[in-house]
């Protein structure tokens, strides 16, 4: 099971509940001094100790391998942090307890992209839930292969704060426009980041489908009246030398 908390305060104290296997996903907005404490009651057959130890990001912290003692009927781990990241509590190759330290997400990140048409304009979205703290201060770019834009202050583009919300209205829309846009929601710790795509296309394109297909019908016409027009070329001999025979034979009989 997952579980979300935010944090405020300067100094937290956390303490995982008892069970197996479980994750803490905890949000932070300004620099802490964090205890993570994990607690297990070790299963059906406790050992008198167990080996504990953390992880990050998936590695073995260095030096966090210690000796746990069966007290009151439980193992303690304990660490403290100050840093982002994804921390893991392991107690042997028995239970583990993940915690998530991150800034808020921006919301309502979109799967398809926003759609335009060159000339036209574009309105483009980030927000923070209500329920959230708001940002220092919001940022966008545009990323150009691996590097950032800082084009956002040319004339055709606008950025407009509110709270916790922004939006970044891009005017006179051209084809070089297209790409990937980044909005950046500042915290003092640090910064949630999030990404909508553009696509700006021509007028003619949403009817290139059509024409490929009056093309195709016009050229299926024109191979149909090439080739009718083909087998009457063969018809008329054939009919002008029927007649001649018969004009022949009519002579003849006279």
């Amino acid at each position: 099971p997952k579980k979300h908390l935010s944090v405020m305060e300067t100094n937290f104290l956390f303490c995982q509940p008892l069970g197996e296997s479980h994750t803490e996903i905890i949000e932070l907005f300004n620099p802490v001094a964090l205890t993570l404490k994990c607690t297990w009651t070790g299963g059906l057959n406790p050992l008198p100790n167990i080996t504990g130890y953390w992880r990050k990001d998936g590695d073995e912290l260095e030096n966090s391998r210690v000796t746990l003692q069966l007290v009151n009927k439980q193992y303690d781990l304990t660490r403290d942090e100050e840093n982002l990241g994804n921390y893991s509590c392991v107690f042997g190759n028995e239970a583990k307890v993940d915690f998530i330290l991150e800034v808020p997400q921006v919301g309502d990140v979109r799967d398809k992209p926003i759609v335009s048409y060159v000339g036209d304009y574009a309105v483009i979205f980030c927000k923070i839930q209500e329920s959230k703290p708001m940002p220092v201060s919001w940022n966008w770019y545009k990323l150009n292969g691996t590097d950032k834009v800082s084009e956002l202050l040319a004339d055709w583009l606008l950025q407009i704060h509110e709270n916790r919300n922004t939006k970044l209205l891009v005017n006179n829309l051209r084809e070089a426009d297209s790409g990937w846009y980044y909005c950046e929601a500042v915290y003092a710790i640090s910064t949630a980041i999030s990404r909508v795509e553009l696509k700006v296309i021509s007028f003619w394109e949403p009817l290139k489908p059509f024409l490929v297909i009056l093309v195709e019908v016009i050229l299926l016409v024109a191979a149909i009246l090439l080739y009718e027009r083909s087998q009457s070329q063969k018809t008329c001999p054939a009919e002008n030398n029927g007649s001649d025979e018969s004009s022949s034979m009519r002579q003849r009989k006279v």
